[in-house]
């Protein structure tokens, strides 16, 4: 499928949110290979990230975003385990 620029700035978001790329090329019914390359900033460079640069997302950026995204979500998990326990 052929991405519009509405569609890069949702993956591009999505990215930056912590989205996994396979899940986005899932999403977006695109080689997970393309949604690679737009966050290397080899296609769509100058669709700009959510802090309003253009180009590649950098990878220490990508990881921190994700680690935290991680960190977050096995939070919420264990705040469900406790409340079920209480119960």
């Amino acid at each position: 499928a052929l991405l519009n620029e509405a569609q890069v700035k949702q993956i591009k978001k999505r990215l930056w949110n912590g989205d996994l790329q396979q899940d986005l090329a899932d999403k977006f019914d695109v080689d997970p290979k393309t949604i690679s390359a737009i966050k290397a900033g080899r296609i769509w460079a100058g669709v700009p990230w959510p802090n309003k640069k253009t180009g590649r997302l950098d990878e220490a950026q990508y990881l921190h975003i994700l680690q935290t995204r991680r960190r977050e979500r096995i939070e919420e998990k264990l705040k469900r385990i406790k409340k079920a326990r209480k119960l």
